[in-house]
């Protein structure tokens, strides 16, 4: 007796499409902390130039060797002490250490201090516990904390890279194009009429694309101004280029952009290098090139959400 759809002047289906291209989503990442391994399984010979863990607490490593890389389980905010200044740094707490370090403040602090040789360490706020994926704003820029890479930290994108259902449905034509050649483990051959892709929509595209590396929020970060003067200065090249390898060079422009990308991108095709694009963020936070950075709770939906003031300035 209810009524679910209506014919009349297309309304139902008008608002199913109004719905459908909504490009305001909720999307929230599981934060979480990390078991598993304590660090790299892969034992390493002594002698090496990297600093190594026992493979038992009894055998030396210069003798014995050891393994490298351990596994943070998650990291933590801490102001201390850095050539007579008081700084801001994002640590790393290695799952070697992860209950000691939770078992009390006094641990934790004698951790920060013995384990990472920081001077007067003292917790930021209520951050005393950065889970993976916790949401930073970099100046607006929103990425989710990855993974610790010596002296900095790999940061996924957190934002979408916002286009028109015209553009959305021309890049799914490329993506399944370059998966079918994959797949089937065959040369990339594009027939433009039965494909529906020209050399002119993807110079479009590429310019596209150009443009928004060098807008808001994209431009916040050095990986997209980067990109920009890239795509910049390698134009004619894409225009000279095969329409094949056009498609190649966008589809791989487009994985830049991918929200929670970890790999790294080939831009070669345009000019650029193999293994590039990775976006990253000093331990240090204070004194580098953002002048704002905050750090986000969310709840589960994404409905909800609350963010410390700008650390940079003690707004906490």
């Amino acid at each position: 007796s209810e009524i679910a759809w209506i014919r009349k002047n297309d309304e139902t289906i008008t608002n199913v499409k109004k719905q459908y291209y909504k490009n305001n989503i909720n999307h929230v990442r599981y934060t979480f902390m990390r078991k598993g391994g304590l660090f790299d399984q892969n034992l390493l010979k002594a002698g090496q130039s990297v600093t190594l863990i026992p493979k038992k607490l009894d055998k030396d490593i210069n003798k014995y060797g050891g393994y490298n890389k351990s596994t943070a389980s998650f990291f933590s905010l801490v102001k201390h002490l850095h050539k007579e200044n008081e700084i801001i740094s994002i640590i790393p707490i290695d799952l070697l250490y992860k209950n000691i370090f939770l078992s009390s403040e006094e641990s934790a602090l004698e951790y920060c201090e013995k384990q990472l040789n920081l001077k007067s360490p003292s917790f930021v706020a209520d951050k005393k516990i950065l889970k993976v994926n916790t949401l930073i704003s970099l100046d607006g820029f929103r990425v989710n904390l990855g993974a610790k890479n010596s002296g900095s930290y790999t940061v996924y994108s957190a934002m979408s890279l916002i286009l028109t259902p015209n553009q959305e449905k021309y890049l799914k034509r490329i993506e399944s194009i370059i998966n079918k050649s994959k797949r089937n483990k065959i040369e990339l051959r594009i027939n433009e009429e039965y494909d529906k892709i020209t050399r002119q929509e993807n110079i479009d595209l590429y310019k596209i694309l150009e443009n928004k590396s060098s807008s808001i929020p994209f431009n916040k970060l050095s990986v997209f101004r980067s990109l920009s003067i890239l795509m910049n200065k390698s134009e004619q090249l894409f225009i000279d280029l095969s329409i094949e390898n056009q498609v190649k060079a966008l589809h791989n422009i487009i994985n830049v952009f991918k929200e929670g990308r970890g790999s790294r991108v080939d831009l070669t095709l345009i000019g650029g290098i193999k293994n590039g694009s990775a976006i990253t963020i000093p331990g240090i936070l204070s004194g580098n090139t953002y002048k704002k950075i905050k750090f986000i709770d969310q709840s589960p939906t994404g409905l909800f959400e609350k963010s410390t003031g700008n650390i940079l300035k003690n707004e906490l």
